[in-house]
């Protein structure tokens, strides 16, 4: 509690390949640690009916190793009135799966992370389910049909080709048809380049529209 409100930051690194299952547990218990006093500061402020205090941040890569069910979920879906940010990066959904064994876990957690950022990932099960996430729109497709007749036609054996005898008519025609599109289909997302991600972000009032986005590298920086 008292380091958050003296704006202290607090930085954990422990080496999985060093430490090996020893790093999982500190990470998770740190965690845990932070949560807790993230949300013990909201009730007392609660309780008092005062303000909770100045804004903390939560950043974790790697996050699919120590994410807990359903303790995560929950304190996502609270720590906003905490004035809490979270920003936390995994390699795909798979690894949260793996984790978390419960697929309604999964989504409870991705749920209360409003603003998604996907990178490219060969992960079938992670584009489909970002595809679905970014949802569809209505599209117009065209379908173009030509026929040709004639009153005799025949077939060479010689080169292979239709022959046609006396008047020959042909026609065309073009049919266009709405329909329903993801708007960034899975392969958008297993095909992305470097430096491009698709975003889904919320602007604190209003979910924006999926859009792709260019990454600056950090050594453009200054061109």
């Amino acid at each position: 509690d008292r380091l958050l409100e003296e704006g202290k930051i607090i930085v954990l690194s422990i080496p999985k390949a060093v430490y090996k299952s020893v790093a999982g547990v500190v990470g998770t218990m740190m965690k845990l640690n932070f949560q807790d006093a993230v949300l013990a500061r909201l009730a007392r402020a609660e309780r008092a009916n005062a303000e909770v205090g100045r804004t903390c941040f939560f950043w974790c890569d790697e996050y699919d190793e120590i994410v807990t069910s359903p303790g995560d979920g929950v304190f996502f879906s609270k720590c906003r009135e905490a004035r809490c940010i979270n920003l936390v990066a995994l390699q795909s959904y798979a690894g949260l799966r793996m984790r978390l064994r419960e697929r309604g876990a999964v989504e409870h957690v991705l749920a209360n992370l409003t603003t998604k950022i996907w990178l490219g990932r060969e992960d079938e099960a992670t584009a489909v389910s970002a595809a679905e996430l970014c949802g569809k729109v209505e599209r117009e497709k065209a379908s173009r049909s030509v026929a040709e007749n004639s009153q005799q036609a025949s077939f060479s054996v010689v080169d292979r080709r239709s022959i046609r005898e006396g008047q020959v008519s042909a026609s065309s025609s073009t049919h266009w048809q709405k329909r329903e599109e993801f708007l960034f289909p899975p392969w958008s997302f297993t095909g992305l380049a470097r430096f491009r991600a698709i975003v889904k972000a919320f602007d604190g009032a209003n979910a924006l529209p999926p859009w792709l986005v260019y990454v600056r590298p950090e050594e453009w920086r200054g061109v």
